[in-house]
């Protein structure tokens, strides 16, 4: 099946009508063994038919189970060897030169330089006047079911066979879960050898089989160090990065719940409503919430409040030192006013109605702050995006004017939003 040159715009799966703001609108770019290019996913989609069944289909019904009837997005298949660091801003380019959204999700365990350059594509694609938000997610843990293995003694250590090709390493901490009604071995462990089809642990433990319930899995502690040495020295307030640990589907739930939460709230409000398709492995402690969030991922928690519940702990963006843009709903505020900056300063390209002075750039800031001023006071029983506002525009040697412009958030916070030029396009 192959949807490359498809306009997005003629596409329909089941009448579902798209929302009219480009702040809803989202791209996925997933890894897929036989589809290429672009697709539409709206709510109405059958996902296991279209993208067969197994982790993509998983995740997109997640993000179709948390997000409302409006959902509407662009998912772009790409050969699975071609979603590497070196070529992933040539894919965000593919989705940005054809389709208008905002939250660009990225199907894939990323490290630092996959990150890295993720953050480069969207500097270019910034300077190119588009402004995304990013998706990501760090690796899954390996978890492996120890049910019905036999655990062989050896000479003061014990060898636990594992499915080929399994992902532990040696010096690797291990948890072994307790199985059901039983006082068989469990606990934590370090990994002294491995081959593709075992692993080595220390102890003098006799032969046995394990009983359903056991698991064997990288230790939470070793997660969620991990996790933070690598991003530690990262940053990048336009992105998002998803910590799942052993779960399934947790990047499609942090996405569907974006998709429906105004531009100024966060994911991560409980009064939205549980997530669904998710749960949370129950050896994450507070501790590990506390690491995690000190590393600003997202993650999904329960609350002792409501312990049958899962939530966003908060939409976390891989924020600098000191910076004030520390969330998704901060991000998606600064890139919606800048959106609305060009839309409303568009006419006053090749303008001569304004003295190129101080109050003629005072007056084209008038015009090209009315989505600001809309976002201010929306009308009506629609919410205030923002709280307060500046713009000050200037001249440009070309005959272009630049807008620069802050803005206040909900909770009274002062964010420097940057930049916005108005030109005229050159001619090639």
């Amino acid at each position: 099946m192959t949807l490359t040159g498809i306009d997005i715009d003629e596409l329909t799966t089941g009448g579902a009508e798209p929302p009219e703001s480009i702040e809803y609108k989202q791209a996925f770019i997933a890894g897929h063994a036989t589809l290429r290019g672009f697709s539409l996913l709206d709510i109405t989609t059958d996902c296991e038919s279209v993208y067969g069944a197994g982790e993509l289909a998983d995740q997109l019904e997640t993000v179709q189970l948390n997000s409302n009837s409006q959902f509407w997005g662009v998912v772009y298949c790409i050969n699975p060897v071609e979603m590497t660091a070196a070529l992933i801003a040539d894919h965000i380019k593919a989705v940005a030169d054809g389709h208008d959204v905002s939250t660009i999700t990225i199907f894939h365990d990323a490290d630092k330089a996959f990150a890295d350059a993720v953050k480069n594509a969207y500097t270019a694609q910034a300077l190119n006047k588009k402004d995304f938000e990013f998706v990501l997610q760090y690796r899954k843990s390996y978890i492996y079911d120890l049910t019905g293995v036999e655990a062989v003694q050896g000479s003061g250590s014990l060898v636990i066979p594992l499915p080929a090709a399994n992902k532990v390493a040696v010096d690797d901490e291990i948890l072994i879960t307790r199985a059901e009604d039983s006082s068989q071995l469990f606990g934590r462990f370090v990994v002294t050898a491995r081959t593709d089809t075992s692993c080595t642990i220390t102890s003098t433990q006799a032969t046995f089989t394990f009983l359903a319930g056991a698991y064997l899995k990288e230790h939470p502690d070793d997660y969620c160090m991990r996790a933070d040495d690598e991003f530690d020295l990262y940053n990048c307030n336009a992105m998002s990065i998803v910590a799942p640990y052993t779960q399934d589907n947790h990047l499609g739930a942090y996405t569907g719940r974006i998709s429906k939460t105004k531009v100024h709230s966060s994911a991560g409000k409980v009064i939205d409503g549980e997530l669904k398709n998710v749960d949370v492995d129950p050896d994450l402690s507070l501790t590990h919430f506390s690491l995690l969030d000190s590393g600003r991922f997202v993650f999904l928690k329960r609350f002792p409040e409501r312990k049958t519940q899962v939530h966003i702990n908060d939409d976390n963006v891989m924020f600098p030192a000191g910076d004030t843009v520390k969330t998704m709903a901060t991000r998606r505020v600064l890139n919606k006013c800048k959106r609305q900056i060009r839309h409303f300063g568009f006419d006053l390209i090749n303008d001569d109605s304004f003295d190129k002075n101080e109050a003629g750039a005072k007056a084209a800031a008038l015009i090209a702050g009315k989505g600001l001023r809309i976002m201010k006071k929306p009308g009506g029983s629609l919410q205030p995006e923002i709280t307060d506002f500046t713009i000050v525009g200037s001249w440009t040697p070309e005959g272009g004017i630049e807008f620069l412009f802050s803005v206040t958030d909900k909770n009274r916070i002062k964010h420097g939003g940057g930049t916005v030029t108005i030109s005229a396009p050159t001619s090639e």
